[in-house]
C-alpha cells in the first residue's frame, strides 16, 4: 500500500506512515495502567457500540414522529443538532473525568443515560421530549467516544495498539450504522414502532451494562478529585497541516449530516420511497461502507487517504444530487456507497495526521480541537439546510449545502495534491 515520509520539526528522521500506524482517537492525556485483559476489551467493545446503536435508532423514526407531532424540516434539524451540542459537551466537559475517577464509572453512567434517553423516547408526546431525548442521548455519545477509545488502548497490550484502534474505529461508525439499519426494519414491519424499538434497545442496554461491571478498571483512583473543562489547543508544531485535516474532517462529517438529518425526508419526498427499511438501509449504508474502509485500508498514507477521501465525496455529492433532481433512488445510492467511501478515507486520513501532530503532553486539548471540527461538519450543513428549507424547497437547500461542501472539499485537497500539507513546513 501507499506510504509517505512525514516529518513535524526540522532534523526529524523522515519515516514512512500509514493510517494505521495513527489512527488513534484518544482524547485521554494520560495512558492510564496498561493492563490486558481480554474479556474486559470486548465489555468495553460492546458497551461503544451499543451506545452509538442507540443514537442511531431515531434517524429512520422522523417521519413517524412527524405524523404523531407535525414539525417540519428545520425542528428536525435542529433535533439533530441537538444531539451533536450534547456530544460536543459532553466530550469538553464530562470525559475528562475518566482521567479522574476511572473509566469503568463513567461509561456506566454513559449507559444510564442512553437508558433515560430511551424512555424520554418511549413517553415523548412532543418536539421538546424529543430535543431532551436526542440532547441525552448525545451526551452518552460523547462520554464513550472519548472514554472507550481510552479503555480499549489499556486493556490492550502496546504491541496490539493499532487492533485497538481499528475496533474503536469500527464500534464508532459500525454502531451508529447497525443501529439505523435496525430501526428502519422495525420502523416498516414491526407493531407501535417507536416504542417497540425502545423496549428491545432498554434491553439490549441492561445485558451492556451488567457485562460492563465485570470490566476491570485502568486508571488509578485519586484521592483528590481536580476535574476542570477540558479546553481546546493547537499543536506546537504542523499548525496548518492540523487545519487542512480539520477542514477534510469537516467535509467528511458534513455528508454524514446531512444524511443522518435528511435523507429520510428526501426519500419520502422527491423519490417517493416510503419503506422505512429502505431508507434505513441507506442511512446505514454510509456508515458502513465507511466503517469496513477503515478497517480495509488503514495502511493506506495519510495524504492518500485524504486525496482518494475528498475525490470520492466530490463524486459522490454529485450522484446524490443528480439522484434527487432526477427522482433516480438507485443514483442516490450509488452515491451513498462513494460518500461511505469518501467519508471512510477522508476521516481516517484526517485523524491519523491530528493524532501525529498532538504532543504527548496536550493530546487530549488537540484531538478534542480536531473533534470539534468533525461534529461542526455534522451539525452546521444539516442545519442550514433546515432553515434555508423556510425560503427555498429542499432539493435547492441541499444543492447550495453540496455547493459548499465541495468547495470546503476542493480547498482542502489542494494542498495535499501539490505537496505542502506534508513535511516539515505546514502552509
Amino acid at each position: 500500500m501507499t506510504s509517505f515520509a512525514y516529518a513535524v520539526s526540522p532534523g526529524q528522521a523522515r519515516l514512512p506512515v500509514t493510517c494505521g500506524d495513527h489512527l488513534d482517537l484518544r482524547t485521554s492525556a494520560r495512558r492510564g495502567i496498561d493492563r490486558p485483559d481480554g474479556r474486559g476489551f470486548w465489555a468495553v467493545a460492546a458497551t461503544f457500540a451499543t451506545i452509538q446503536f442507540g443514537g442511531a435508532i431515531p434517524i429512520p423514526l422522523y417521519g413517524l414522529w412527524r405524523e404523531q407531532f407535525p414539525f417540519g424540516d428545520g425542528t428536525l434539524t435542529g433535533i439533530f443538532a441537538i444531539y451533536v451540542l450534547g456530544t460536543l459537551l459532553a466530550l469538553l466537559l464530562l470525559a475528562p473525568l475518566s482521567d479522574q475517577i476511572g473509566r469503568r464509572p463513567l461509561l456506566l453512567t454513559a449507559l444510564a443515560l442512553v437508558a433515560a434517553g430511551s424512555v424520554l423516547f418511549l413517553i415523548a408526546h412532543d418536539v421538546a421530549m424529543l430535543l431532551a431525548a436526542r440532547f441525552v442521548s448525545g451526551l452518552a455519545a460523547g462520554i464513550t467516544t472519548a472514554t472507550a477509545t481510552a479503555a480499549l488502548h489499556e486493556l490492550r497490550p502496546a504491541s496490539r495498539a493499532k487492533f485497538a484502534a481499528l475496533t474503536a474505529t469500527a464500534m464508532n461508525t459500525g454502531g451508529l450504522g447497525l443501529g439505523t439499519l435496525f430501526a428502519g426494519i422495525i420502523g416498516a414491519y414491526a407493531p407501535a414502532p417507536t416504542r417497540l424499538v425502545f423496549w428491545i434497545y432498554l434491553a439490549v442496554v441492561a445485558v451492556a451494562f451488567l457485562w460492563m461491571t465485570t470490566a476491570p478498571e485502568t486508571v488509578p483512583r485519586q484521592d483528590r478529585l481536580s476535574w476542570r473543562p477540558r479546553g481546546l489547543s493547537l499543536p506546537l508544531v504542523g499548525v496548518g497541516t492540523f487545519w487542512l485535516a480539520g477542514a477534510a474532517a469537516f467535509a467528511a462529517f458534513s455528508q454524514l449530516g446531512l444524511y443522518s438529518s435528511l435523507v429520510p425526508s428526501f426519500l419520502a419526498g422527491p423519490l417517493h420511497e416510503h419503506n422505512l427499511a429502505i431508507a434505513g438501509a441507506i442511512s446505514a449504508a454510509i456508515f458502513l461502507v465507511a466503517t469496513a474502509t477503515q478497517v480495509t485500508f488503514h495502511q493506506v498514507s495519510p495524504a492518500s487517504a485524504i486525496k482518494a477521501g475528498l475525490a470520492l465525496l466530490l463524486a459522490g455529492l454529485a450522484l446524490v444530487e443528480l439522484g434527487l433532481w432526477t427522482g433516480s433512488l438507485g443514483v442516490l445510492l450509488g452515491g451513498t456507497l462513494l460518500g461511505g467511501l469518501a467519508v471512510g478515507f477522508a476521516f481516517m486520513g484526517a485523524a491519523a495526521i491530528a493524532s501525529m501532530l498532538a504532543p504527548p503532553e496536550r493530546r487530549g486539548q488537540v484531538m478534542a480541537t480536531f473533534f470539534c471540527c468533525a461534529y461542526a461538519g455534522l451539525s452546521c450543513p444539516a442545519l442550514g439546510v433546515g432553515i434555508a428549507t423556510d425560503s427555498v424547497s429542499a432539493t435547492d437547500a441541499t444543492l447550495a449545502c453540496a455547493i459548499a461542501i465541495a468547495g470546503i472539499a476542493i480547498a482542502t485537497v489542494i494542498p495535499f495534491l501539490a505537496g505542502r500539507a506534508i513535511g516539515e513546513n505546514s502552509p
